[in-house]
């Protein structure tokens, strides 16, 4: 689908993909806090300091990459 008109006014795009692998990634926030699940498991916990000047995190064993090796 193209993205533009004739008359080269914006019309909007449209994805068709096929065969995507999902990472199962999920992050939620609450105030200062974030959390990373993978397939529902937590991996990664973070806290962000309040003037963020910095941020404090905590990473479980149970992430798995979802990206590819090359071997």
């Amino acid at each position: 689908m193209r993205g533009t008109r004739d008359d080269g006014t914006w019309l909007g795009l449209s994805l068709d993909v096929q065969g995507r692998h999902q990472s199962g990634l999920c992050v939620f926030s609450a105030g200062p806090r974030l959390l990373l699940s993978q397939l529902s498991r937590p991996v990664l916990l973070a806290v962000v300091d309040e003037q963020h000047e910095g941020v404090d995190f905590w990473r479980t064993d149970g992430y798995r990459c979802f990206v590819p090796s090359d071997t």
